[in-house]
């Protein structure tokens, strides 16, 4: 786990992103940790979904490397998606970057269906890196509810309190969502 002066910059997939990190300095390195929203192929991708899936992780692993943890979260992916041998791409993705020594942290949230989170399980219980829960306005709108969403998706997870990094991801905020006091 880090304090709250380390730095989480959440970074879509892409090579403008990637290219970027490659160029930090291993000082720039040691005070941030990224975070992968990993955007689903767009319909100039023809290739499979599996060599989609691997191209990120090798990106990744180029411009990161092994040394230090990063998250990834596939958020903008179908809950139905699969491999092209009927695998969930959660775990085939995790397979890889294992495969490439890639310090991945799995990131789930309440929106997730139980394949997906059943995945997240298995990774956490595999790796012991911990995961990430990314909360999104829509599910902190009530605490008490919240507070018991995220109990059971623990639970459900079985993983323990120390093991989560919780994300509070807003996205973009409005000029008009905001109230003056």
């Amino acid at each position: 786990m880090f304090g709250y002066k380390h730095y989480v910059p959440i970074l879509k997939g892409k090579q403008g992103e990637f290219r970027a990190l490659s160029n930090l300095s291993t000082s720039m390195r040691s005070k941030l940790t990224p975070f992968f929203d990993m955007p689903r192929p767009d319909s100039t991708w023809k290739k499979t979904i599996d060599a989609y899936l691997i191209n990120k992780v090798l990106s990744i692993h180029q411009c990161w490397g092994f040394t230090r943890e990063c998250f990834v979260d596939y958020t903008d992916f179908s809950l139905t998606q699969r491999t092209c041998s009927d695998e969930h791409y959660i775990k085939f993705s995790f397979d890889n970057f294992r495969n490439y020594n890639v310090q991945a942290i799995p990131v789930t949230g309440l929106d997730r269906d139980d394949n997906y989170n059943n995945a997240i399980s298995r990774i956490f219980h595999k790796d012991k890196r911990g995961i990430a829960v990314r909360l999104q306005n829509g599910d902190i709108e009530t605490p008490s509810t919240t507070k018991r969403s995220v109990g059971d998706l623990l639970t459900f997870l079985k993983v323990k309190d120390q093991d989560v990094y919780l994300f509070l991801d807003f996205r973009d905020v409005d000029r008009s969502e905001l109230t003056q006091k």
